[in-house]
């Protein structure tokens, strides 16, 4: 199964081959502390959603996929309120 099928068939409540291990993004901190610990490059602390190095470290993490980089997120309310003063 391709993540995209895992996720459909998890939100669908079908069965699936595994459970996928999702990461939403990283904090600025934990990126620096990480680069300290020898984990990732310099280059890598320089992230985001989407960039050669999301998916680097994605993959070094052992995370199957970004949620916001393959699935878009909408913070809003849909459909949203009607404004009222």
């Amino acid at each position: 199964m391709t993540n995209r099928e895992r996720v459909k068939a998890i939100l669908h409540f079908e069965n699936y081959d595994k459970m996928p291990v999702v990461q939403f993004g990283f904090w600025n901190e934990t990126l620096e502390k990480w680069h300290a610990e020898g984990h990732i490059t310099k280059e890598e602390t320089h992230w985001w959603d989407g960039s050669p190095a999301d998916r680097t470290i994605s993959d070094k993490l052992g995370f199957d996929f970004n949620w916001g980089a393959c699935h878009g997120i909408n913070s809003g309310l849909f459909p949203a309120f009607d404004r009222e003063v």
